[in-house]
């Protein structure tokens, strides 16, 4: 019943939402709800407060925003996630990558199995599944130790009810014997879907934007930091792998309407300019490249000089 509770001293009214310890609490009956609630409040954390710090901090090495946005950000979103039991709640998972994108400042239409690859992270529910079943793990041998505790009472009243909550958490510990486990188990499934997802798609359409990075990066690696490259060298190379850049084949996509792909030709006028064509086929760019030769996108964006072609087709193509 929704309504104020009379006591001896006074009045206890009734209310629609309570935040106790940081955590929402609403009359709905839903911890989904309370969740998204919850996520809602945090999201300018993302959005506004992080965007804020990489504006002002631009030059700064990716790794260190990453860091930023898992130690700052990310565990303001996943604050009391170990109690969220069988809850689903997508929003947080889209401002994490909302996160990783503009630390990788690419565009928010980039294909979000290439951004983790590229950020080297791994989706949110797999640290919040982890976490979980830590806690409940720390929690079962407290209240071993302590067996006349009240919350010992609480949960023996509702595996006696066989409440779905805590059946989540008992088929966790079930099916990981280990934290460690978890992680490692849940990482190994994502990669192994990811990768399916991207050569799915190359199959279909090589010259779709994961068919191309399945191109540049055919063993799916995460790309490690070159000694001596600046931050905004590092943009460009991740723009250029990711499909974030500016060539006629990415613009087009993004025109309303959308430019048929043959459309999207090149200024040398014998191609689609697309990242293949401006490496292997421009006239335009060949007497740039100084005798530059490769025969592969793997093999271009492996090589020390690729920051220099890439600048030299922004320039000569002024894009």
């Amino acid at each position: 019943m929704k309504c104020d509770i009379k006591l001896d001293s006074g009045k206890f009214e009734y209310c629609s939402e309570y935040v106790y310890l940081g955590a929402v609490i609403t009359d709905t009956g839903s911890i989904t709800v309370d969740i998204e609630r919850y996520v809602n409040m945090k999201r300018a954390n993302v959005t506004i407060k992080f965007n804020n710090f990489l504006r002002k901090n631009f030059i700064t090495p990716l790794s260190i925003k990453l860091k930023v946005l898992d130690i700052c950000v990310t565990t303001s979103l996943t604050y009391g996630c170990e109690t969220w039991g069988t809850a689903t709640v997508n929003s947080i998972e889209v401002a994490y990558r909302m996160g990783l994108k503009r630390s990788l400042s690419v565009r928010e239409t980039t294909n979000t199995e290439i951004v983790y690859i590229e950020a080297n992270r791994l989706p949110l529910n797999i640290r919040i599944t982890k976490q979980q079943l830590n806690f409940w793990i720390n929690l079962q041998s407290y209240l071993n130790n302590n067996p006349d505790h009240p919350l010992k009472g609480l949960i023996d009243q509702g595996l006696s009810m066989n409440l779905p909550y805590l059946k989540y958490y008992i088929n966790l510990e079930a099916t990981y014997t280990t934290p460690k486990e978890c992680e490692n188990t849940l990482s190994t499934d994502f990669r192994a879907s990811n990768r399916t997802k991207i050569a799915t798609k190359a199959n279909n359409d090589p010259d779709s934007r994961l068919g191309v990075y399945l191109l540049v990066n055919p063993t799916l690696s995460s790309p490690t930091q070159r000694h001596g490259v600046l931050e905004f060298e590092r943009v460009l190379l991740t723009r250029y792998r990711s499909g974030s850049h500016n060539l006629k084949i990415e613009t087009g996509r993004l025109c309303c309407p959308k430019i048929p792909r043959e459309n999207r030709t090149c200024l040398c006028g014998l191609g689609v300019q697309s990242l293949r064509h401006c490496l292997f086929e421009c006239t335009l760019l060949r007497e740039v490249f100084q005798g530059v030769e490769y025969t592969t996108l793997e093999e271009a964006f492996n090589s020390p000089g690729i920051v220099n072609v890439l600048m030299d087709v922004e320039r000569v193509l002024k894009i």
